[in-house]
């Protein structure tokens, strides 16, 4: 096993899972049980891939991180996030 992606948090873990199942690579969370027990944990928790999915794992990854929003400006009232979501007015 392989660690692909190292997460900040685990819904971070989580979603970048998913993006790699969707595209046929089996993934799994390490520490993903020791998000709620200690303050450092998160820094613990990662996605392994199986070595033969390394590559593959590597590209999906990096297409995230691409498309990730880099601003950290809240969204403005009426503004739609990038989950589709809109924020609360104010």
């Amino acid at each position: 096993m392989h660690i692909a992606y190292r997460a900040t948090n685990l819904i971070e873990a989580t979603l970048v899972k998913d993006a790699l199942e969707a595209d046929g690579v089996r993934a799994f969370i390490n520490g993903e049980y020791l998000a709620g027990i200690h303050l450092l944990a998160n820094a613990l928790i990662s996605v392994v891939v199986a070595d033969d999915d390394v590559e593959h794992a590597a590209k999906i990854v990096a297409t995230l991180e691409a498309e990730r929003p880099k601003s950290t400006e809240p969204a403005a009232a009426g503004e739609q996030l990038a989950s589709g979501l809109q924020p609360a007015p104010a």
